[in-house]
């Protein structure tokens, strides 16, 4: 081995994803001239770290930091469902998985808050503040941008091949096999907080509630956070058959 011998990266499945088409599935030759991380190594190809599962370096488990060597064959595996549907939940140290969106996904919050998920969306947030905010409450960030996940202090996070919303909100159910975890109308579509019963006595006090509504023997919710209202009128059913598109699982009517 001579100092001119190239570094040799391989990545699998879908981290593929990141590579231009004509390095996919393919060995790439990397010269390195100075020190430099397997983690940035691997990032300065396209694939950001939060994608990456584990990095295997000459068939030996390797630690992001670890400093690559002239010759060096390193392997790098996308995180990897189990056979358990809940196995990789507890993998990422989650028990409930929260969610903060940015906003070229932001569609996507109000769509996960319908099915039950704490998923933070703040306009105009820039990057540092979404990776401090991730951090702080346990996050996992979602996005369509490669850099935020390439942040050195983003630990969860998942970059969305999907364009549309609604495919979006499927593709991460899938990826994290979410269907069981399914909390429909517990979460304020606008401003993701709890909702709860509202008791007549309040709502009798509210101006905000029609009429026709607030003697119709509607059942009432409100938002502990905004105050909002909700109610079960014509959206309910719209939402409960996307709901429907969105799993398997029609037990929630």
């Amino acid at each position: 081995m001579t100092r001119a011998d190239p570094v040799i990266v391989s990545v699998n499945g879908e981290l593929n994803d990141f590579l231009p088409k004509h390095q996919r599935g393919k060995e790439i030759h990397v010269n390195i001239s100075a020190k430099r991380s397997v983690k940035d190594l691997i990032e300065s190809l396209g694939v950001p770290h939060a994608e990456i599962d584990r990095i295997e370096v000459n068939n030996n488990p390797a630690a992001a930091n670890y400093s690559v060597a002239p010759g060096d064959r390193i392997r790098a595996y996308p995180l990897q469902m189990e056979s358990d549907e809940f196995s990789l939940i507890p993998r990422l140290g989650l028990k409930h998985p929260k969610f903060i969106v940015d906003d070229n996904v932001a569609r996507l919050a109000k769509i996960l808050r319908l099915l039950g998920f704490d998923t933070y969306q703040e306009p105009g947030l820039p990057d540092p503040g979404i990776v401090e905010r991730a951090a702080q409450d346990g996050r996992v960030i979602l996005t369509r941008d490669r850099g935020l996940l390439k942040r050195r202090n983003v630990s969860l996070g998942f970059y969305l091949r999907e364009t549309s919303p609604y495919k979006q909100a499927q593709e991460i159910i899938e990826k994290l096999r979410l269907s069981p975890l399914f909390d429909p109308f517990s979460r304020c579509l606008v401003c993701n907080g709890n909702l709860g019963h509202l008791p007549a006595g309040e709502a009798n006090n509210r101006t905000d509630i029609p009429g026709a509504i607030l003697h119709g023997g509607n059942e009432l919710y409100t938002c502990d956070a905004c105050r909002r209202v909700y109610w079960e009128g014509s959206h309910y059913l719209d939402m409960v058959n996307r709901i429907d598109e969105l799993t398997s699982d029609h037990s929630i009517r």
